[in-house]
């Protein structure tokens, strides 16, 4: 195959990678802006090479991007995701991914992608030597490791039959080296292929040579055919990829637009604003002295409270040039605009700690709305694709794929009941109002049961303490004794 072929990237990527790299930058924070240069903060006219880079070094970035990104993913993964797995793939409880992630770390990484470029893409593979107890395992890819897919409509349903990635492997002697590595549908059968980079010089440009507003229609490097492979299952090829793309909102391959785009566009705008801020401050903070109608020979050599100017010519103007205005109060001020906007855009992390501890649950519920409704969708997906992606390990196996369950977090803000609200819960349990279940669901709810634990470990849990732990029910009055029979009793009787 062609190696034009082998390296073309698919429109949505191209569409979509200066987008991505944005973003990365502005979370990996202020050394990578810097790093960039020009990229996120222009060279004003006229400016030397040396007075840029020391413009460049005052500004200070706001990690903002990655502030958000760290909070918002912590309000996923407060609550542990629960995650069920049959004990023919149990093992990737333990390892998961080619990275030696945990699958609850796989769940990690991939919402951090997922809130972050809104991109991903998961491979269920299985390694093919000979003597290995074989276990399937999940591959993950980044957004911008996915370079191309094809889809093919057959009997009205469209179907993936292309998808090329790119990964980076570490050689015998240290040096890395670039692999592509192809999944297609070749004659009805899922092939798989790997090519490997044979030589350093570039063909066309590649997703490393950064360059804001690019599009790139070539992976860089070429490439030769280094293995194929037919994975099989029972002894017969397969008739799908076992890939799953993961955006936001769907697992669909087309690209969207970044979840985090917006704030990382403001946080640049608010970089900018910073260097042109501290440039002005550096040119103007120090008073310097100016001496018109005095002869160049004369004009003093030092300044100071020992140091007296005098002059015998009336028309001598000495003073100081100072900063005044509002310039750089215009500056401040549209750093503080572009903070509001950050904090609008999801990144209420950043401002300081002003609500007040009476705040209800459901008010600060309702000002997260804007944000867990991404978070809704993304945690959605990600079961969605992870399910899959481990029902179809099972399956390879001979597993029971129904046994699997992947259940995260979706109450984003804490709701724990409190002792009055707990009181009330028992005594309606208590009365007959509703079942134990009932009952063990809501104190799950309201966080005082771990979601893990089912009703039957309750009350195992219970039995194990004993009943001399467990408070008694209120006592049941007893009947009152019959009344005595007395002399004149037995007499009417």
């Amino acid at each position: 195959m062609a190696a034009s072929d082998i390296t073309r990237t698919s429109e949505g990527y191209r569409k979509r990678l200066n987008q991505w790299r944005r973003v990365r930058d502005t979370i990996e924070g202020e050394e990578r802006i810097k790093e960039r240069g020009t990229a996120y903060l222009p060279k004003p006219e006229g400016m030397k090479a040396k007075d840029y880079n020391a413009y460049l070094t005052r500004g200070a970035f706001y990690g903002v991007t990655d502030r958000t990104l760290r909070g918002l993913t912590g309000l996923v993964f407060r609550v542990k995701p629960t995650v069920g797995l049959p004990a023919s793939i149990d093992s990737l409880q333990r390892l998961a991914t080619t990275e030696g992630f945990t699958f609850e770390q796989a769940l990690r990484e991939a919402m951090r992608e997922i809130l972050s470029l809104g991109r991903y893409g998961l491979l269920v593979d299985m390694a093919s030597t000979p003597g290995l107890n074989n276990v399937p395992y999940i591959a993950t890819y980044k957004a911008e490791q996915i370079f191309r897919w094809e889809e093919r409509t057959e009997g009205g349903i469209r179907r993936l039959v292309r998808v090329l990635v790119r990964e980076e492997q570490e050689t015998a002697d240290g040096e890395t080296t670039t692999l592509i590595r192809e999944l297609a549908i070749e004659d009805g059968i899922y092939v798989q292929k790997v090519y490997a980079e044979v030589e350093s010089e570039t063909q066309g440009r590649g997703p490393d040579a950064y360059d804001s507003g690019d599009e790139f229609d070539f992976i860089s490097g070429n490439f030769e055919l280094q293995s194929v492979a037919v994975p099989q299952k029972n002894g017969l090829p397969l008739d799908d990829i076992p890939f799953w793309f993961v955006n936001v909102f769907d697992t669909r391959p087309r690209t969207d637009k970044p979840p985090m785009l917006d704030l990382a566009n403001v946080n640049v705008g608010h970089w900018r604003n910073s260097a042109d801020k501290e440039q002005s401050l550096f040119l103007t903070s120090q008073p310097t002295p100016y001496l018109f109608g005095v002869p160049k020979q004369d004009v003093p050599k030092s300044i100071g409270a020992a140091t007296i100017w005098t002059s015998e010519r009336s028309d001598v103007v000495a003073g100081f040039l100072e900063f005044t205005g509002p310039g750089i109060e215009s500056l401040r001020q549209a750093m503080l605009d572009k903070e509001d906007q950050m904090a609008a855009l999801g990144a209420r992390l950043i401002r300081d700690a002003t609500t007040s501890s009476n705040v209800t649950a459901e008010t600060t519920r309702l000002q997260s709305r804007s944000e867990t409704s991404i978070l809704t969708a993304g945690v959605h997906t990600i079961e969605e694709a992870f399910t899959d992606a481990a029902r179809f390990a099972a399956e390879w196996v001979g597993g029971n794929p129904d046994e699997v369950s992947v259940e995260m977090n979706k109450d984003f803000v804490e709701t724990r009941l409190d002792a009055q609200e707990i009181a009330a819960l028992v005594a309606g349990w208590q009365a007959g109002a509703y079942s134990r279940a009932t009952m063990h669901s809501q104190l799950q709810r309201g966080e005082i049961v771990p979601p893990t634990r089912t009703v039957e470990d309750e009350v195992a849990l219970l039995e194990e303490e004993g009943d001399d732990l467990r408070v008694p029910p209120s006592p049941v009055p007893a009947a009152a004794p019959p009344a005595a029979t007395g002399p004149d009793d037995d007499e009417e009787a």
